[in-house]
């Protein structure tokens, strides 16, 4: 039997910005209104869903091989104010798994996410809070192929590894751990421009976002393929998007990845 996961007291303060035909829309939710998921759903929130574990999601392609996965407390500002908490059992959002916890805003354009993981923070085993990104069809369903496509960008505290982006492609997941383990990056951010993804993380609510990650696409011969780039060498790539004669994409994500962050982000309350 998997290890029960405590998320209780590990998430709060979601801002997301998004761009929507070119016009910027911000939604926050701080968790102090109090709400029960398994209860009520999103019904007076800022989402548009939530998946609460196995059957959640129509045409579910797996689960974690033990058992499906239940959910047993999913809450805001009740366990704990100011606090989103979830407790669930054999949960999983990674290769063909798909029956974990997710609560979720549908968005098509470019957007520029964050979140705090509260410290002290719950290293039960598979612990993994934060944000994700995942592609779905009618119904919740896997999108494309029936196959899972997402990416988390969370707190993990295991294996000598302190923030985690798992990076899943039509059923297959990828682990990269970043990070000096232990540090204090409990602040998470995923920003997407067009459709190249970036993973940022910082220590403290006012100081500056450092890159982790980035995940781009590369178009060749055959299908594009996601492909994970440190900021030592995505100049690069940028560089080789201006010498292919690709300007228009290398313009829009050259002086945004300098920069780090954009010229106006969305304000986290402190």
């Amino acid at each position: 039997m998997k290890t029960m996961r405590f998320v209780c007291g590990s998430a709060i303060w979601l801002v997301l910005a998004v761009e929507i035909n070119r016009a910027q829309v911000t939604y926050v939710d701080n968790f102090t209104n109090s709400a029960n998921y398994l209860t009520r759903g999103v019904a007076g929130t800022i989402w548009d869903g939530v998946y609460l574990a196995a059957g959640s999601i129509v045409d579910a392609t797996g689960t974690d091989g033990v058992a499906p996965g239940t959910v047993s407390v999913a809450e805001a500002n009740i366990t704990a104010p100011g606090v989103l908490s979830v407790t669930s059992l054999n949960t999983d959002w990674q290769n063909t798994a798909d029956d974990g916890f997710l609560v979720f805003k549908v968005i098509t354009d470019d957007f520029d996410m964050s979140v705090r993981v509260v410290p002290p923070f719950d290293n039960n085993a598979y612990n993994f809070p934060g944000l994700m990104v995942r592609t779905f069809g009618a119904g919740g369903s896997p999108d494309p192929n029936n196959a899972e496509n997402s990416v988390l960008w969370g707190r993990f505290n295991e294996f000598n590894i302190a923030n985690m982006l798992k990076n899943n492609v039509n059923g297959v997941k990828t682990d990269t751990g970043e990070g000096i383990y232990l540090n204090s990056n409990y602040w998470l951010r995923i920003t997407r421009t067009i459709n190249e993804f970036a993973f940022f993380e910082r220590g403290s609510a006012t100081s500056a976002w450092g890159t982790a990650m980035a995940l781009f696409t590369v178009a060749g011969a055959g299908p594009s393929t996601p492909v994970l780039m440190s900021e030592v060498v995505f100049p690069d790539l940028l560089d080789a998007l201006q010498n292919e004669g690709m300007t228009n994409q290398a313009a829009q994500l050259r002086p945004y990845w300098e920069a780090k962050v954009p010229s106006t982000p969305p304000a986290i309350p402190t």
